[in-house]
């Protein structure tokens, strides 16, 4: 067979990993969105890692940390059912 028709290897090395799929580090979106011809900014604003505003997304637990509309037993609630279900995913 042409090497241009070759099967791709079965072996464990050349499989694709699809489980432990991990965030892409900063250096791999730099060179993502170089590629891309766009701004390493834009590129976080698309994925979600930044808001427009530059500033970064605050999280679950900061965000119920920083609300002072809840009292302290009510902060202390959510923070148990939002960690249950996160418990429930792993």
């Amino acid at each position: 067979m042409p090497p241009s028709r070759r099967q791709p290897s079965s072996s464990p090395s050349r499989r694709p990993r699809v489980a432990g799929l991990r965030k892409p580090s900063a250096e791999i979106l730099q060179q993502i969105a170089r590629a891309l011809q766009i701004s390493a900014e834009s590129l976080y604003e698309r994925a979600g890692l930044l808001s427009p505003d530059n500033k970064p997304r605050v999280g679950v637990r900061e965000a119920i940390a920083a609300d002072q509309d809840l009292t302290a037993e009510q902060r202390q609630a959510l923070l148990n059912v939002y960690e249950s279900f996160v418990a429930a995913r792993h």
